[in-house]
């Protein structure tokens, strides 16, 4: 195992520290210094293996497939959650789509049927009055019926 080692001068003495062991040596020769921290290491080393005292909390960082699992279970189900709200969503969209241009449509099919039906009745000056007012009304409501038929499409 390869471990890192810090070297700090502190004042006119090296300081030699190995973070991962909790190893550290103060010396005034660094040469002499590295050798002695590297003793005190392969001591320790040896030691942890001789006795069996192996960190198993390290060796279990490196264990990530639960966190995948979890990840991609956890994706999974927002993806299903969104289709499925985006699906609900669009089909209501398109059923009050479908369902307002049958409305807009029978009304002024309604009312303009209504009012031919009432010219019937009515003299010639008046009928000439109201076919006038029903072509402003079919010329107003013309955009908007054009705009029902994009949103079918």
């Amino acid at each position: 195992m390869d471990y890192q080692v810090i070297v700090k001068k502190y004042k006119d003495q090296y300081i030699l520290h190995i973070e991962e062991l909790s190893l550290i040596h103060k010396t005034d020769n660094f040469d002499k210094g590295y050798k002695e921290i590297l003793d005190k290491k392969n001591k320790i080393l040896s030691d942890i293996k001789e006795y069996d005292l192996t960190n198993k909390k390290n060796q279990n960082k490196t264990n990530l497939k639960p966190f995948f699992i979890k990840t991609v279970i956890i994706f999974l189900g927002l993806t299903f959650l969104i289709s499925y709200s985006g699906i609900k969503i669009l089909t209501k969209f398109n059923e009050v789509a479908v369902n307002l241009e049958k409305e807009i449509s029978l009304d002024i099919e309604n009312k303009i049927l209504d009012k031919l039906n009432s010219l019937s009745e009515i003299d010639a000056d008046r009928r000439d009055e109201q076919l006038e007012k029903i072509k402003i009304i079919i010329s107003n409501l013309k955009p908007y019926y054009k705009e029902v038929i994009k949103i079918d499409d």
